[in-house]
């Protein structure tokens, strides 16, 4: 006897009726069932009076329904497994690549840095030979108007001394504004050719 015909007999004596489809859905709730105290329990939830008839019923049903069993991991599954784990291996061995950008942006702040210290060589040789110039124009000509003492002390002759410094003061920071004004304008046609290129 098949086991759905046992089922289908034991329901027609417990509940005067029996069904095929009841039948399969009672097989596969004893299936998924933990114990045979479990499968009472869902049989009582579906309003089935408990006693001493379906106790039996459920006991013999539980013990004649088939188990789903865990199956053994199939070879499949364990070959994907191990492409994992190789795989995590293996991105655990890559490291972070820097981008390009970052290496030109760092190279083109080397060649700014050099620029500008070019550019402050030059700017102190300037400042140099003109140093010398007035030495030697000063040598050459004992007095003269525009010549500018470079460590002379501060003298009490009058407010003339004075004006002549600041006037001689003010056209030395004109003259080095400038010459900072038409560097950064330099700078800026710089920059503005490299990033048309």
């Amino acid at each position: 006897m098949s086991l759905k015909r046992w089922v289908s007999d034991g329901l027609q004596k417990l509940m005067g009726f029996s069904d095929g489809t009841t039948a399969d859905y009672l097989i596969a709730m004893a299936s998924k069932a933990k114990s045979s105290q479990g499968l009472i329990r869902e049989l009582e939830k579906l309003d089935i009076k408990k006693d001493s008839q379906l106790v039996k019923f459920a006991s013999d049903l539980y013990s004649k329904a088939p188990r789903k069993r865990a199956a053994a991991p199939s070879r499949s599954y364990q070959k994907a497994e191990r492409e994992k784990m190789n795989l995590l291996r293996q991105n655990q061995s890559y490291a972070m690549i820097d981008d390009d950008s970052d290496e030109e942006e760092q190279l083109a702040a080397r060649k700014r840095k050099k620029a500008a210290k070019k550019q402050k060589k030059q700017l102190k040789k300037r400042k140099r030979q003109m140093r010398e110039k007035k030495v030697s124009y000063s040598d050459d000509e004992d007095s003269s108007e525009d010549e500018v003492p470079q460590a002379a002390p501060p003298s009490s002759k009058g407010g003339d001394d004075e004006k002549e410094d600041a006037d001689v003061a003010r056209e030395r920071d004109l003259r080095e504004r400038d010459e900072f004004a038409e560097r950064l304008k330099k700078r800026d046609e710089e920059r503005t050719k490299k990033s048309g290129d």
